[in-house]
């Protein structure tokens, strides 16, 4: 018996063995799990905020995501996406990594918690490009992440951050996320942050910017969800001025024809490649560039 969880799942008639599809909650449960932690926490009850979480249902119909939004009193308002509450939940000032706390006083982990940051963008790139299906790090790699960042002392202490767990199934000793959406964020927030790092050279330099591009998505696959974090961080990185956002995506646009008529190579791919290789490689970056810019026909739509 297996775990699937909705939508992520294209084909279910291929699943050879029993299964259980997880489904969000609906109005119903997400009253009777709002009501529950307000009784549980003595906060004060609003009726405005319950009904904002049950008309967003696709976002707070994840337990864990209605958890860690009521916990530590994320706000919410008509027009916010699942990337706005993990801004809030995953900010390094009054978010998840000061709620680690002890009754004497600061817990270790919020005196390293920008390098904890950092370290959950570098776990969900070495998914992506190693296990995007499973999104799950060995313990080799992440050991090796850690101890670069923190020193090998300090492995467990990352570990008891309470968005990991341990992957399920036997012999394993893999780590990963505890919902598929937060490594998706992970992913999008240091693709966009290098981005938005280095935006007065990639923006203005053609053969930069699709260097970056490839140094990033040769590997992996671009699902609907990335598309959608990706596209709504530029909306909200340019204050979601349509000029400004029509003008990022013509930028884009002319990218592409260089990456069409340069190859989708990059500097880091071995010279004594196969050509198989090569080709897989090239094949899967220009992939993923048309799932992002053409999937819904509709990207100028801002």
């Amino acid at each position: 018996m297996i775990k699937l969880i909705e939508n992520y799942i294209d084909n279910l008639s291929g699943v050879q063995c029993n299964y259980i599809t997880l489904q969000a909650m609906d109005e119903e449960l997400i009253d009777e799990y709002y009501n529950s932690y307000i009784n549980y926490s003595k906060k004060e009850q609003h009726s405005d905020a319950l009904k904002l979480l049950q008309s967003k249902k696709d976002i707070f119909g994840v337990p864990m995501v209605l958890y860690m939004t009521l916990a530590l009193d994320i706000k919410i308002e008509d027009e916010s996406s699942v990337v706005d509450v993990y801004d809030q939940i995953f900010a390094k000032n009054r978010g998840l990594y000061d709620r680690v706390v002890l009754k004497t006083g600061v817990h270790r982990v919020q005196e390293f918690k920008e390098k904890l940051h950092c370290i959950s963008k570098e776990f969900a790139v070495w998914m992506f490009r190693h296990e995007a299906e499973k999104a799950e790090i060995t313990e080799t790699a992440y050991k090796k992440i850690i101890t670069e960042q923190l020193g090998e002392e300090r492995v467990q202490d990352v570990l008891i951050g309470s968005y990991f767990k341990h992957c399920e199934g036997m012999n394993t000793s893999s780590v990963c996320f505890v919902h598929r959406s937060i490594y998706e964020y992970y992913l999008v927030t240091n693709f966009c942050d290098k981005l938005w790092e280095n935006e007065e050279s990639l923006l203005k330099n053609k053969k930069e910017f699709a260097e970056f591009w490839v140094s990033y998505f040769q590997q992996g696959v671009i699902t609907v969800t990335i598309c959608e974090y990706i596209k709504h961080k530029i909306k909200k990185y340019f204050n979601h001025d349509k000029e400004k956002c029509e003008t990022f995506f013509e930028y884009m646009e002319d990218v592409l024809i260089y990456l069409v008529d340069n190859g989708f190579s990059c500097k880091e791919t071995p010279t004594n490649e196969l050509l198989v290789e090569k080709l897989k490689r090239e094949g899967n970056c220009f992939s993923n560039y048309i799932i992002l810019f053409f999937l819904n026909s509709g990207y100028y739509t801002f």
